[in-house]
């Protein structure tokens, strides 16, 4: 995981072999070694990880644990608004209920996720906001997926309304018009007797 932080990976290498440099120690705390090494250690307990698992060449792993290593990387990092697309493809359970939870945690500290997903259990438990795109306009849904799906039933159901209000209006006055049509044309036989 570390290899994934170059600047980092480099000064902690040559800690390895000249762990006396006093000016490698600085280097390493003001590139915030020691802190991901903190976060690093409290995620993996968390996700009960060995610590060999660190360890491993990012070939070394399945598709499943190298996209992980990626999520992993991006959620250590610092970030206004961090853009997930498609997250939970390839990732096995614990690691997508780990990511729900990471999400609601960084939610919690002010950061924002724009997450493009067709993983609608995913998109239900960390959305609170949807951006949804319809008719060539965009417009944003304050609730999770189970709510915009409910929001949009109630759309259709009162547009079926409007356009059953809109076709009963049409047909009364087409009558309204035949009526009139039918009424004049006796008029003027009657006018011509």
């Amino acid at each position: 995981l570390f290899r994934t932080f170059p600047a980092l990976y480099h000064v902690r290498e040559q800690l390895k072999q000249d762990s006396s440099a006093a000016t490698l120690w600085y280097k390493y705390e003001e590139l915030g070694g020691f802190q991901l090494e903190e976060e690093i250690d409290q995620y993996t307990k968390r996700l009960s990880f060995s610590p060999d698992w660190l360890q491993l060449s990012l070939e070394a792993l399945s598709g499943g644990e190298r996209r992980f290593v990626h999520l992993f990387r991006l959620l250590l990092q610092k970030y206004d608004l961090l853009l997930l697309d498609e997250p939970t493809n390839d990732l096995d359970l614990a690691r997508i209920q780990f990511l729900e939870l990471e999400i609601q945690h960084q939610k919690a500290k002010g950061n924002a996720f724009l997450i493009v997903s067709h993983d609608r259990i995913f998109m239900d438990r960390v959305t609170d906001k949807i951006l949804r795109f319809h008719h060539q306009s965009a417009d944003v849904v304050h609730g999770n997926y189970s709510f915009l799906t409910e929001q949009e039933a109630q759309e259709r159901l009162q547009t079926k309304r409007e356009i059953e209000v809109i076709e009963k209006t049409i047909a009364k006055r087409k009558k309204d018009v035949q009526n009139k049509t039918n009424w004049a044309k006796q008029s003027r036989k009657k006018n011509k007797i």
